[in-house]
């Protein structure tokens, strides 16, 4: 019975270690993140306006930054990722206002998917990622740019 009592008692005490020791993880990993995005050039954080979640193959967002612009950004995931790139080759086909073509890549520098950048009289950035196909919605091309480096990782 002793053994039985001393086992439960390490037992939740390294239960308790292990969800302390997690909590303390995410409140430094909230309190680093905050740091980074309160690091913008005006000082102030990136707002988001609303998430418009549409069931379990797509999603939106769309942030208010304190340049005064609005980026949106929406997502749509497919089945194949020929699907997606699809997409990408048919929309690009019609726009003749296209100023950029990148190609995305893993971390080994494997190509994953592309980007092109069409600019109109907003700027609209279209991306695949595997089986992913995003939309991002600037008001501008300097919006865009400052999105891309103080935005949401």
């Amino acid at each position: 019975m002793k053994r039985i009592l001393l086992r439960l008692a390490v037992s939740i005490l390294t239960f308790g270690l292990g969800v302390g020791i997690s909590m303390l993880w995410q409140e430094y990993a909230y309190r680093s993140e905050a740091r980074r995005v309160s690091s913008a050039p005006s000082g102030l954080p990136l707002q988001l306006l609303y998430v418009d979640a549409c069931g379990g193959s797509g999603n939106t967002q769309t942030y208010d930054l304190s340049t005064g612009g609005q980026v949106s950004v929406s997502c749509v995931y497919f089945t194949s990722e020929a699907a997606a790139d699809g997409l990408l080759q048919d929309i690009s086909g019609f726009n003749p206002d296209v100023v950029e073509w990148s190609e995305n890549l893993d971390g080994r520098g494997r190509p994953i998917g592309r980007t092109l950048v069409i600019k109109g009289a907003k700027v609209l950035r279209l991306s695949t990622y595997g089986k992913a196909y995003c939309q991002t919605r600037a008001s501008s091309l300097e919006d865009l740019r400052w999105y891309d480096e103080y935005g949401p990782r």
